[in-house]
């Protein structure tokens, strides 16, 4: 999604980095990134949606030489003071030339009709056996609709206001969501094979694949 043009979701981008506080096990998430990707050694990392900066800070530090892309320039500005020697592009995936060893996209391909394309086109700029660290919102509607609850007091428990929360939970519910069977489906018609599921936070959940 272009945060350039958010309007619908009712929270200004300026508050981007404040609201993901309300993600349930957000910081533990990118620990476990950083984690991974700290068995790479001078590595290519390709950061898909690298807008609010966070992943950038996971990477911190670990020696790679990391490319952002986001379609935001807005998200961009944001991530500027984190990326402490990464290239930043506006635009998409289609956008980057290059081959990389690891590639990231947290929460970004939930908000994609066409989610294959969007798989693909990160396979194209990865090395055989390169890895992708990808978290999504997924999961059966009746079941997401369930996790609703926890997730507002989550979020209340953060120090989030009411309106923002409201406007998240009514985003999530209007998202292309697909169920995890079909993401992982997904991942090997892309060309990955999927090493592991690392992480879950209620209605996210994130996996380990390399490139085929």
């Amino acid at each position: 999604m272009n945060f350039d043009d958010s309007g619908s979701l009712k929270f200004k981008v300026n508050r981007y980095r404040e609201m993901q506080k309300m993600v349930p096990g957000i910081e533990a998430l990118y620990m476990l990134i950083r984690s991974i990707l700290s068995t790479l050694r001078e590595a290519r990392v390709l950061v898909v949606g690298c807008g609010g900066g966070r992943e950038l800070q996971a990477l911190d530090g670990l020696g790679h030489e990391v490319v952002g892309v986001d379609p935001s320039e807005r998200m961009l500005d944001m991530a500027r003071p984190y990326a402490k020697g990464a290239r930043l592009v506006r635009g998409t995936v289609d956008d980057i030339t290059g081959d990389f060893d690891a590639a990231l996209s947290i929460l970004v391909m939930h908000f994609l009709d066409d989610k294959l394309a969007y798989l693909r086109a990160i396979r194209q700029r990865l090395r055989t056996g390169a890895l992708l660290l990808l978290a999504d919102v997924n999961g059966d509607p009746a079941v997401l609709e369930a996790f609703i609850g926890p997730f507002e007091f989550h979020a209340r428990d953060r120090g989030v206001d009411d309106d923002a929360i409201t406007a998240s939970a009514e985003v999530i519910k209007s998202l292309p969501i697909i169920t995890e069977e079909q993401t992982i489906d997904l991942f090997a018609e892309a060309g990955f094979r999927l090493v592991s599921p690392f992480f879950r936070g209620l209605w996210y959940a994130a996996w380990w694949c390399e490139a085929l």
